[in-house]
Protein backbone atom coordinates (compact mmCIF):
# COMPACT_ATOMS: atom_id res chain seq x y z
CA UNK A 1 0.00 0.00 0.00
CA UNK A 2 1.35 3.73 -1.00
CA UNK A 3 0.73 5.37 2.66
CA UNK A 4 1.74 8.76 1.21
CA UNK A 5 -1.60 8.35 -1.34
CA UNK A 6 -3.07 6.64 1.10
CA UNK A 7 -2.49 9.82 3.50
CA UNK A 8 -3.24 12.45 0.90
CA UNK A 9 -6.94 10.62 0.39
CA UNK A 10 -7.29 11.70 3.69
CA UNK A 11 -6.03 15.19 3.43
CA UNK A 12 -7.83 15.92 -0.12
CA UNK A 13 -10.84 16.00 1.60
CA UNK A 14 -10.60 19.49 3.39
CA UNK A 15 -10.74 20.46 -0.10
CA UNK A 16 -14.03 21.39 -2.41
CA UNK A 17 -15.95 17.76 -3.48
CA UNK A 18 -14.74 19.03 -7.42
CA UNK A 19 -11.68 19.25 -6.25
CA UNK A 20 -11.26 16.04 -4.38
CA UNK A 21 -12.80 13.97 -7.57
CA UNK A 22 -10.50 15.88 -10.12
CA UNK A 23 -7.40 15.28 -7.69
CA UNK A 24 -7.73 11.32 -6.95
CA UNK A 25 -8.90 10.79 -10.59
CA UNK A 26 -5.96 11.97 -11.97
CA UNK A 27 -3.53 10.53 -9.29
CA UNK A 28 -5.34 6.96 -9.62
CA UNK A 29 -4.69 7.22 -13.65
CA UNK A 30 -0.72 8.15 -12.92
CA UNK A 31 -0.15 5.59 -10.29
CA UNK A 32 -1.85 3.14 -12.31
CA UNK A 33 0.29 3.88 -14.85
CA UNK A 34 3.67 4.07 -13.60
CA UNK A 35 2.90 1.03 -11.24
CA UNK A 36 5.34 2.95 -8.83
CA UNK A 37 4.69 4.26 -5.25
CA UNK A 38 5.45 7.58 -4.58
CA UNK A 39 8.72 7.30 -2.94
CA UNK A 40 10.17 5.93 -6.02
CA UNK A 41 8.65 7.91 -8.88
CA UNK A 42 10.78 10.25 -10.70
CA UNK A 43 10.35 12.98 -13.02
CA UNK A 44 11.04 10.71 -16.22
CA UNK A 45 8.27 8.48 -15.46
CA UNK A 46 5.99 12.25 -14.98
CA UNK A 47 7.30 12.85 -18.33
CA UNK A 48 6.68 9.69 -19.69
CA UNK A 49 3.04 10.07 -18.49
CA UNK A 50 2.14 13.19 -20.00
CA UNK A 51 3.90 12.24 -23.40
CA UNK A 52 1.27 9.11 -22.86
CA UNK A 53 -1.68 11.41 -22.52
CA UNK A 54 -0.67 14.14 -25.61
CA UNK A 55 0.14 11.49 -27.75
CA UNK A 56 -1.97 8.49 -26.95
CA UNK A 57 -4.68 10.03 -25.13
CA UNK A 58 -4.64 13.13 -27.52
CA UNK A 59 -4.83 15.56 -23.90
CA UNK A 60 -5.47 19.38 -25.22
CA UNK A 61 -2.54 21.46 -23.85
CA UNK A 62 -5.39 22.80 -20.93
CA UNK A 63 -5.79 19.10 -19.33
CA UNK A 64 -2.20 18.39 -19.86
CA UNK A 65 -1.81 21.55 -17.40
CA UNK A 66 -4.24 20.35 -15.25
CA UNK A 67 -2.57 16.86 -14.99
CA UNK A 68 0.48 18.83 -13.98
CA UNK A 69 -0.69 20.73 -11.47
CA UNK A 70 -2.45 17.92 -9.45
CA UNK A 71 1.17 15.84 -9.92
CA UNK A 72 2.74 18.91 -8.90
CA UNK A 73 0.85 19.70 -5.84
CA UNK A 74 0.92 16.26 -4.51
CA UNK A 75 4.69 15.38 -4.94
CA UNK A 76 6.03 18.82 -4.29
CA UNK A 77 3.76 19.61 -0.86
CA UNK A 78 3.00 16.42 0.10
CA UNK A 79 5.33 13.94 -0.88
CA UNK A 80 7.82 16.30 -0.38
CA UNK A 81 9.96 15.42 -4.08
CA UNK A 82 9.25 18.45 -6.79
CA UNK A 83 9.84 15.78 -9.63
CA UNK A 84 7.81 18.31 -11.52
CA UNK A 85 10.09 21.32 -11.81
CA UNK A 86 12.37 19.40 -13.79
CA UNK A 87 10.07 18.55 -16.69
CA UNK A 88 9.81 21.34 -19.60
CA UNK A 89 6.19 22.60 -20.39
CA UNK A 90 5.52 22.25 -23.91
CA UNK A 91 2.73 24.52 -25.15
CA UNK A 92 1.68 24.90 -28.62
CA UNK A 93 -0.67 28.26 -29.53
CA UNK A 94 -3.87 27.07 -30.87
CA UNK A 95 -6.74 28.86 -31.37
CA UNK A 96 -10.03 28.27 -29.09
CA UNK A 97 -12.63 25.44 -30.60
CA UNK A 98 -15.64 27.37 -31.40
CA UNK A 99 -19.51 26.33 -32.08
CA UNK A 100 -21.41 27.90 -34.35
CA UNK A 101 -25.25 28.70 -33.46
CA UNK A 102 -26.44 25.72 -35.32
CA UNK A 103 -24.19 23.16 -33.80
CA UNK A 104 -25.04 24.57 -29.88
CA UNK A 105 -28.57 23.59 -30.75
CA UNK A 106 -27.91 20.28 -32.00
CA UNK A 107 -26.04 20.00 -28.84
CA UNK A 108 -28.72 20.81 -26.81
CA UNK A 109 -31.40 18.90 -28.76
CA UNK A 110 -29.11 16.05 -28.33
CA UNK A 111 -28.95 16.07 -24.22
CA UNK A 112 -30.48 12.69 -22.88
CA UNK A 113 -32.80 14.46 -19.99
CA UNK A 114 -34.56 17.78 -19.80
CA UNK A 115 -32.06 18.41 -17.16
CA UNK A 116 -28.98 17.87 -18.81
CA UNK A 117 -30.12 20.04 -21.31
CA UNK A 118 -30.99 22.61 -18.66
CA UNK A 119 -26.78 22.05 -17.96
CA UNK A 120 -25.34 22.53 -21.67
CA UNK A 121 -28.01 25.84 -21.94
CA UNK A 122 -26.99 27.03 -18.63
CA UNK A 123 -22.93 26.96 -19.60
CA UNK A 124 -23.53 28.44 -22.88
CA UNK A 125 -25.93 31.17 -21.64
CA UNK A 126 -23.77 32.34 -18.73
CA UNK A 127 -20.22 31.70 -20.21
CA UNK A 128 -19.13 30.52 -16.80
CA UNK A 129 -16.66 27.50 -15.94
CA UNK A 130 -17.36 24.68 -15.30
CA UNK A 131 -16.05 24.53 -11.52
CA UNK A 132 -17.98 27.91 -11.52
CA UNK A 133 -21.35 26.17 -12.16
CA UNK A 134 -21.36 23.10 -10.28
CA UNK A 135 -20.34 25.62 -6.85
CA UNK A 136 -23.26 27.84 -7.52
CA UNK A 137 -26.05 28.37 -4.93
CA UNK A 138 -29.73 29.18 -5.61
CA UNK A 139 -29.40 32.21 -3.21
CA UNK A 140 -26.46 33.79 -5.58
CA UNK A 141 -29.87 34.63 -8.36
CA UNK A 142 -31.67 37.30 -8.68
CA UNK A 143 -34.40 36.76 -10.53
CA UNK A 144 -35.88 40.17 -10.74
CA UNK A 145 -33.02 40.89 -12.45
CA UNK A 146 -31.77 37.93 -14.59
CA UNK A 147 -28.55 37.81 -12.70
CA UNK A 148 -26.42 35.60 -11.26
CA UNK A 149 -23.14 36.05 -8.89
CA UNK A 150 -20.13 34.09 -9.54
CA UNK A 151 -17.57 33.30 -7.41
CA UNK A 152 -14.45 33.48 -9.42
CA UNK A 153 -10.86 33.05 -9.41
CA UNK A 154 -9.06 34.11 -6.44
CA UNK A 155 -12.44 34.67 -4.85
CA UNK A 156 -13.80 37.43 -6.74
CA UNK A 157 -17.04 38.43 -7.32
CA UNK A 158 -18.69 39.09 -10.61
CA UNK A 159 -22.44 38.64 -12.48
CA UNK A 160 -23.06 37.33 -15.68
CA UNK A 161 -26.80 37.02 -17.20
CA UNK A 162 -29.14 34.38 -16.80
CA UNK A 163 -32.42 34.04 -18.65
CA UNK A 164 -35.57 34.68 -17.08
CA UNK A 165 -36.86 31.66 -19.49
CA UNK A 166 -34.79 29.11 -18.58
CA UNK A 167 -35.11 29.84 -14.60
CA UNK A 168 -38.97 29.12 -15.44
CA UNK A 169 -38.19 25.92 -16.88
CA UNK A 170 -35.21 25.28 -14.75
CA UNK A 171 -37.88 25.71 -11.42
CA UNK A 172 -39.86 22.93 -13.25
CA UNK A 173 -37.69 20.36 -13.03
CA UNK A 174 -35.60 21.10 -10.24
CA UNK A 175 -38.89 21.45 -8.07
CA UNK A 176 -36.89 20.56 -3.84
CA UNK A 177 -37.77 24.18 -2.32
CA UNK A 178 -34.46 23.27 0.16
CA UNK A 179 -32.26 22.41 -2.43
CA UNK A 180 -28.98 24.31 -1.56
CA UNK A 181 -26.85 23.85 -5.33
CA UNK A 182 -28.38 25.09 -8.10
CA UNK A 183 -27.45 21.60 -9.87
CA UNK A 184 -28.03 19.08 -6.95
CA UNK A 185 -27.98 15.14 -7.09
CA UNK A 186 -30.98 13.95 -5.09
CA UNK A 187 -28.83 13.52 -2.31
CA UNK A 188 -28.76 17.32 -2.13
CA UNK A 189 -24.77 17.29 -2.80
CA UNK A 190 -23.80 19.02 -6.08
CA UNK A 191 -22.70 17.67 -8.99
CA UNK A 192 -19.01 17.01 -9.64
CA UNK A 193 -16.74 18.74 -12.72
CA UNK A 194 -16.55 15.06 -14.26
CA UNK A 195 -20.10 14.65 -14.79
CA UNK A 196 -20.66 17.85 -16.51
CA UNK A 197 -17.77 17.30 -18.69
CA UNK A 198 -19.69 13.30 -19.34
CA UNK A 199 -22.89 15.00 -20.20
CA UNK A 200 -21.09 17.48 -22.20
CA UNK A 201 -19.82 14.58 -24.44
CA UNK A 202 -22.73 12.50 -24.84
CA UNK A 203 -24.57 14.84 -26.30
CA UNK A 204 -21.40 16.10 -28.48
CA UNK A 205 -21.11 12.51 -29.68
CA UNK A 206 -25.05 11.90 -30.52
CA UNK A 207 -25.04 14.98 -32.07
CA UNK A 208 -22.24 13.57 -34.48
CA UNK A 209 -20.63 16.80 -33.62
CA UNK A 210 -16.52 16.79 -35.28
CA UNK A 211 -15.28 19.08 -32.79
CA UNK A 212 -13.88 18.37 -29.69
CA UNK A 213 -16.91 19.67 -27.67
CA UNK A 214 -16.15 20.30 -23.71
CA UNK A 215 -18.39 22.87 -20.98
CA UNK A 216 -15.07 25.24 -21.86
CA UNK A 217 -15.98 25.35 -25.55
CA UNK A 218 -19.10 26.38 -24.53
CA UNK A 219 -17.69 29.05 -22.61
CA UNK A 220 -15.44 30.13 -25.80
CA UNK A 221 -18.90 29.99 -28.07
CA UNK A 222 -20.39 32.23 -25.83
CA UNK A 223 -17.82 34.87 -25.72
CA UNK A 224 -17.15 35.01 -29.61
CA UNK A 225 -21.34 34.61 -30.44
CA UNK A 226 -22.12 38.05 -27.85
CA UNK A 227 -18.99 39.44 -29.90
CA UNK A 228 -20.13 38.51 -33.40
CA UNK A 229 -23.85 40.36 -32.24
CA UNK A 230 -21.75 43.65 -31.40
CA UNK A 231 -21.43 43.20 -27.79
CA UNK A 232 -18.71 45.60 -26.60
CA UNK A 233 -15.22 43.66 -26.00
CA UNK A 234 -14.99 45.09 -22.68
CA UNK A 235 -18.01 44.13 -21.29
CA UNK A 236 -17.31 40.68 -22.37
CA UNK A 237 -13.95 40.68 -20.06
CA UNK A 238 -16.10 41.77 -17.44
CA UNK A 239 -19.20 38.80 -18.10
CA UNK A 240 -16.16 36.30 -18.14
CA UNK A 241 -14.24 37.55 -15.23
CA UNK A 242 -10.87 38.12 -16.96
CA UNK A 243 -8.54 40.21 -15.33
CA UNK A 244 -6.52 41.36 -18.51
CA UNK A 245 -8.19 42.02 -21.43
CA UNK A 246 -5.84 40.61 -23.47
CA UNK A 247 -7.12 37.04 -22.40
CA UNK A 248 -10.63 38.14 -23.84
CA UNK A 249 -8.84 39.42 -27.25
CA UNK A 250 -8.30 36.34 -28.49
CA UNK A 251 -12.00 35.93 -29.09
CA UNK A 252 -11.40 39.04 -31.60
CA UNK A 253 -9.27 36.51 -32.97
CA UNK A 254 -11.84 33.28 -33.58
CA UNK A 255 -14.57 35.20 -34.90
CA UNK A 256 -14.67 35.27 -38.29
CA UNK A 257 -18.21 37.01 -39.22
CA UNK A 258 -15.51 40.05 -40.02
CA UNK A 259 -13.04 37.77 -42.14
CA UNK A 260 -16.37 36.70 -43.88
CA UNK A 261 -16.87 40.26 -45.75
CA UNK A 262 -14.07 40.28 -47.32
CA UNK A 263 -13.64 40.67 -50.55
CA UNK A 264 -12.73 37.67 -52.92
CA UNK A 265 -9.88 38.54 -55.03
CA UNK A 266 -10.90 36.15 -58.15
CA UNK A 267 -14.03 39.04 -58.30
CA UNK A 268 -11.65 40.59 -60.13
CA UNK A 269 -10.35 38.18 -63.09
CA UNK A 270 -14.07 38.69 -64.60
CA UNK A 271 -14.90 42.25 -64.31
CA UNK A 272 -12.59 45.30 -63.76
CA UNK A 273 -10.86 44.37 -60.66
CA UNK A 274 -11.34 48.28 -59.22
CA UNK A 275 -15.12 47.80 -59.90
CA UNK A 276 -15.88 44.51 -58.57
CA UNK A 277 -13.69 44.97 -55.27
CA UNK A 278 -15.11 47.81 -54.32
CA UNK A 279 -18.48 47.15 -55.21
CA UNK A 280 -17.98 44.34 -52.43
CA UNK A 281 -16.49 46.66 -49.87
CA UNK A 282 -19.39 49.33 -50.58
CA UNK A 283 -21.76 46.93 -49.71
CA UNK A 284 -20.49 46.24 -46.77
CA UNK A 285 -20.61 49.56 -45.65
CA UNK A 286 -23.99 50.17 -46.52
CA UNK A 287 -24.86 47.09 -44.34
CA UNK A 288 -23.21 48.78 -41.58
CA UNK A 289 -24.61 52.11 -41.91
CA UNK A 290 -28.20 50.64 -42.02
CA UNK A 291 -27.31 48.55 -38.95
CA UNK A 292 -26.02 51.71 -37.13
CA UNK A 293 -29.46 53.73 -38.19
CA UNK A 294 -32.01 50.80 -37.03
CA UNK A 295 -29.89 50.53 -33.73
Amino acid sequence: MDKDFENFKEFVKTYSQSTQKLYLHYLTQFFSFVKKSSQDVEAVDAMRYLNFLREQKNYSDNSIASVRRVLSAYFGKHVGKDIMAKIPIKRTKHLPVILTREEVKRLIDAADTEKEKLVIEFLYSTGVRVSEAVAIERQQIDKKRGLLRIRGKGDKDRYTVIPLDWLRRYSQVWKKKKQRYLFAKKNNKPYGVLAFERIVRRAAEKARLRKRVTPHTLRHSFATHLLEMGENIRKIQKLLGHSSLATTQIYVSVSTKEIAKTPSLLEGLSCSFRNCVLRKLGKGRRSDRASRAKG
